[in-house]
C-alpha cells in the first residue's frame, strides 16, 4: 500500500504499492511537508522523508524506512532480518501470511501475489472468516503505522493507495482510521484527513513522469537558460 501525507499544502510521500505522484526522486520497487514528505507502500512499506523538496536520507541513507518501524515486539519475521517490523503486517505478503495463519495452511512463498489477494478480496465479499479476520488484523496494523506518521510528522492529508492499498482500501480505511484514533494524539489526529488515493493503480508512474517534466512546467514551457561558461581560447578570449 503506498502512502500520501499533505502538510501545508506540500506533498509528503510514500512508495512501494503506495505510489503517489510527488516530486520523490526515490521511485523503489517496494511500495510524501515546507516539505516534508514520506512515501510508503503496502506491498513492501518503505519509504523517504522530504525536507524542503530534496530527500532526506539521513547519515547512510537509511532514512524514512517506515516498513521497518516496530509495531509488535518479538514479532513476526521481517525481510530485513528484524521482527516485528510494520511491513511484515501490512505488505502483501505480510496479508498474505495473516491469511494462511488465519486458514491454517501452510506458507506458500512462490505465491502469486496480486492473484491471492484478488483472491482474498472474493472471499472476503462471500463473508468469509478468515478473510475477515485478515482485513480486521491488517487494519489495525496500518491504523497504528498510521497514528506514528501522524503522531511524529503532524500531516493535513494521508493518502493510502498502490494496487493493494486499492484493491482492499475500501475495507482496510475505516478500519485503520479507528485504530489510529485510538493511538494517534488528539489535536493533530482531529486535524488530518485520511483517505484514499484517485488516481489507481498507476500513480507511481505518473509521479516518476512528472520528474521528467518538472523543469520544464516550472520555466512555464520555456527553454532553461544554457548555463555552460564560455572556455578562453590560447590567445586568453572567450570562443565567441
Amino acid at each position: 500500500m503506498a502512502v500520501l501525507m499533505v502538510v501545508e499544502d506540500h506533498v509528503v510521500g510514500f512508495t512501494q504499492e503506495v505510489g503517489i505522484p510527488s516530486k520523490c526522486e526515490d521511485f523503489h520497487y517496494e511500495e510524501e511537508m515546507s516539505c516534508q514528505r514520506y512515501d510508503a507502500s503496502m506491498t513492501r512499506s518503505s519509504g523517504r522523508e522530504l525536507s524542503d523538496g530534496r530527500v532526506f536520507r539521513g547519515a547512510t541513507s537509511s532514512a524514512g524506512e517506515w516498513g521497518h518501524t516496530t509495531v509488535a515486539l518479538d514479532g513476526r519475521s521481517c525481510r530485513c532480518g528484524a521482527r516485528g517490523c510494520l511491513e511484515a503486517y501490512v505488505g502483501a505478503r505480510g496479508i498474505l501470511a495473516t491469511y494462511q495463519l488465519a486458514r491454517d495452511a501452510p506458507s506458500d512463498t512462490a505465491i502469486d501475489e496480486r492473484l491471492a489477494l484478488e483472491q482474498l478480496r472474493v472471499r472476503l465479499m462471500a463473508g468469509d472468516e478468515a478473510a475477515l479476520h485478515t482485513v480486521r488484523e491488517t487494519g489495525r496494523y496500518l491504523g497504528v503505522g498510521v497514528a506514528n506518521l501522524i503522531n511524529l510528522l503532524n500531516p493535513d492529508k494521508i493518502v493510502l493507495g498502490g494496487w493493494a492499498g486499492l484493491l482492499l482500501g475500501e475495507h482496510l480505511l475505516p478500519i485503520a482510521i479507528d485504530e489510529a484514533r485510538r493511538h494517534a494524539l488528539t489535536p493533530p489526529f482531529n486535524r488530518v484527513s485520511i483517505e484514499l488515493c484517485q488516481l489507481g493503480t498507476d500513480a507511481i508512474a505518473l509521479g516518476a513522469a512528472i520528474l521528467v517534466v518538472e523543469p520544464f512546467l516550472e520555466a512555464g514551457g520555456l527553454p532553461q537558460k544554457s548555463s555552460t561558461r564560455k572556455v578562453p581560447n590560447r590567445s586568453g578570449q572567450p570562443d565567441s
